[in-house]
């Protein structure tokens, strides 16, 4: 691998690192967010809702840190930056779709 390779590869293995950080923080944020959610009144008809967004929150958590631990034992490549773009790609729509879901129940 020569040089500018190797140079493009450490940055991109950095820049992944520090945006799996970010997602991992905006995850905090929406979790206090639907523990929030679950205090507002009329939210039992919501139930089964907050519960799948639990359970995706967990999952994306479960996710992000499988991604974290293998950019800490592997160099970058292509398995793992088709690994972080599904990752942000399904984030994005996680982050949307509770928007969404959110806006429902506070009105």
């Amino acid at each position: 691998m020569n040089t500018q390779t190797t140079a493009v590869t450490q940055d991109e293995h950095t820049t992944w690192l520090e945006e799996l950080r970010f997602w991992s923080n905006e995850l905090n944020f929406y979790e206090k967010v639907l523990l929030q959610l679950i205090g507002f009144p009329r939210v039992e008809e919501h139930a089964d809702e907050l519960e799948k967004y639990e359970d995706r929150f967990k999952d994306m958590r479960d996710r992000l840190e499988d991604i974290g631990d293998h950019l800490n034992n592997t160099n970058a490549d292509d398995f793992t930056r088709e690994k972080v773009r599904a990752t942000e790609k399904d984030f994005r729509q996680l982050k949307d779709d509770f928007y969404k879901f959110s806006d429902k129940i506070d009105k």
